[in-house]
């Protein structure tokens, strides 16, 4: 193999000449927490933050959503961490395990939180930016058993790339400027979609018209509230045909055996493809369960066309 001018094969690859590879457990301590006794009521509702995987999303954390007291971090494996300590999931709800976080106030975590002190030449930009990018490679490096878990020989086990630190300090400011554009395009974002609901609201109500629309300004009262008179009102089960008869659900160990073109759709959308399919039309899905009902992260209700599978967690 040629290797380009400049860098250098190594155990994981090839990298810079001037960058290292080393453990992770050779540049950190790697400790974790403890949980008070609930039993203790004078362990808890103090004034230490005390952390749990549920903080834990590849960000700052700043604030603590439950405390302890100075009893309770004496009569526990809670450990007073100093900010900018990271914090590592390993185990928890979710796709919780493998993230990472930054400490940026003095807190304690439970048992569930590996915490990463450095001591070699780190910066904790840079790693909490590294750890970030290997999120999947770590978070299937569990142990597995009954509980996917990590633990701490694992996390000391990790290969960590280290560039100059003037060099640390470069990428991690170009990736927090990164993050901060992202930011603003997600403010913008934010601010289109509330335009966008609050003209559905006036559009889909009747209390604004479309110009060549609605000649009289005369309204109605119905079931539903205050319309147009020239509009109507009528239910769902009169406008539409319900086909989830039709549905049928695949097992993940038999989709891989059926993999092919046609997407197999979820409540939330597309989650596989199949070499089959059970409608070819145009649909409207409805989501009917799961976590997206209560976070709205993504439409309840989509349009599809053409050959599709679609399981019984959406309407159709």
């Amino acid at each position: 193999m040629n290797i380009k001018q400049g860098y250098k094969q190594t155990e994981i690859g090839i990298i810079p000449e001037d960058w290292e590879v080393e453990a992770l457990g050779n540049l950190a301590i790697i400790g974790s927490g403890g949980t008070p006794s609930r039993q203790n009521a004078s362990y808890w509702d103090g004034k230490i933050p005390w952390i749990t995987t549920s903080q834990i999303d590849f960000n700052t954390i700043i604030e603590a959503e439950q405390f302890i007291t100075i009893e309770g971090l004496n009569h526990s494996a809670a450990k007073l961490l100093p900010s900018n300590t990271l914090l590592l999931a390993l185990y928890g709800q979710g796709k919780t395990r493998g993230k990472v976080a930054c400490l940026g106030i003095d807190a304690a975590t439970n048992q569930a939180c590996a915490s990463i002190s450095i001591t070699g030449n780190l910066s904790t930009e840079y790693l909490l930016n590294f750890l970030t990018s290997k999120y999947d490679v770590i978070r299937n490096s569990s142990n597995g058993g009954s509980q996917d878990n990590l633990n701490s020989q694992i996390i000391k086990q990790i290969p960590i790339l280290i560039p100059p630190l003037s060099e640390q300090t470069a990428i991690a400011t170009a990736l927090s400027d990164i993050d901060a554009l992202i930011g603003e395009v997600d403010k913008l974002i934010a601010k289109k979609q509330g335009i966008k609901q609050a003209t559905m609201q006036q559009l889909l109500t009747g209390k604004k018209r479309l110009a060549g629309f609605g000649s009289t300004s005369k309204y109605k009262q119905t079931e539903i509230g205050v319309i147009p008179e020239d509009w109507d009102e009528i239910y769902l089960s009169d406008a539409v045909d319900f086909l989830d008869g039709k549905r049928r659900p695949i097992k993940s160990s038999d989709r891989v055996k059926m993999n092919g073109v046609y997407p197999y759709y979820g409540a939330s959308g597309v989650i596989d493809y199949v070499n089959d399919y059970i409608f070819d039309d145009d649909l409207i899905l409805l989501g009917e369960d799961g976590e997206n009902i209560l976070s709205r992260n993504l439409p309840l209700a989509f349009q599809v066309k053409g050959k599709i599978w679609v399981n019984n967690h959406a309407h159709v």
